[in-house]
């Protein structure tokens, strides 16, 4: 059995995607923190909070970035993003709800995700629309709108190399999109789950067989930045590309309506 199961993190991608900063520079951010004052009071943010699918100025009395969607509960912003300056200059997010690893370069650069008193930020709220639950995956039969965009994006790549259009599996299907549901549904982004099963455990327990599979996963904020970053990416590349994985399977949950939880699950 040949596999490539590394991991993908798209991050960079994320983080442009999710900010949502369309009239704004960073720069003129950057200023603008600069120029924020400093007199929070302990547990609160000052300064007038965004409205829904907005951005606003607010200064943060300090602590753990999770805390501020509890100093704002209430009120019609939703977060979707927080954004402070770095120490070696420009913003650098915190994304709510995102897997951890997308938000490990903000708990580097502050300990534990902790921000000092009187920290001025960009606080980002999600639309109203965004603050829904997300649709439910599609039936095992079924392929969502995103997930056939997905396929037809992947087939695009496979034709311009001379390569045969995938066959889409309705039960790899159902695992890559077990897979995408548990990874949203418990925070976690990797190919082995908590449980420590790994993608071809999945593919076994769901009575699949397959001489050879691979598995490729993206969290990012549409299916065309996923399936960028899993093309520029060599190893994620070559699995689209494997003459010898013939049928796919693809599980797209939506996060938010703002981020996409993207399996595919590969077999000869």
């Amino acid at each position: 059995m040949a596999a490539d199961n590394v991991s993908m993190s798209t991050y960079p991608a994320v983080a442009r995607a999710a900010a949502l900063i369309p009239v704004l520079s960073v720069l003129a951010l950057a200023s603008m923190l600069t120029a924020a004052p400093h007199h929070a009071a302990a547990g609160q943010l000052v300064g007038p909070i965004p409205g829904a699918g907005s951005l606003g100025l607010v200064v943060w009395s300090g602590g753990p970035v999770e805390e501020i969607r509890a100093a704002i509960s209430g009120s019609q912003c939703t977060p979707r993003s927080t954004w402070v300056s770095k120490r070696s200059g420009g913003l650098i997010g915190y994304l709510y709800g995102a897997p951890e690893v997308v938000n490990a370069p903000f708990r580097t650069e502050y300990a534990g995700g902790n921000l000092p008193s009187n920290t001025p930020l960009v606080l980002v709220c999600a639309p109203l629309a965004s603050a829904a639950a997300p649709a439910p995956p599609a039936a095992s039969g079924d392929l969502s709108s995103l997930e056939a965009r997905m396929l037809s994006l992947l087939n695009q790549e496979r034709a311009a190399n001379g390569l045969a259009a995938f066959t889409m599996d309705a039960a790899l299907s159902s695992v890559a999109r077990s897979h995408s549901s548990d990874m949203v549904a418990r925070g976690y982004f990797a190919h082995t789950s908590p449980d420590g099963l790994s993608p071809f455990d999945r593919m076994s327990r769901a009575g699949i067989s397959f001489r050879s599979a691979a598995e490729n996963i993206a969290w990012a904020g549409s299916v065309e930045v996923a399936h960028t970053s899993l093309m520029n990416s060599p190893g994620h590349r070559a699995n689209i590309l494997n003459p010898s994985l013939k049928r796919i399977g693809i599980g797209i949950v939506q996060k938010d309506g703002m981020h996409v939880m993207v399996t595919q699950v590969f077999t000869d």
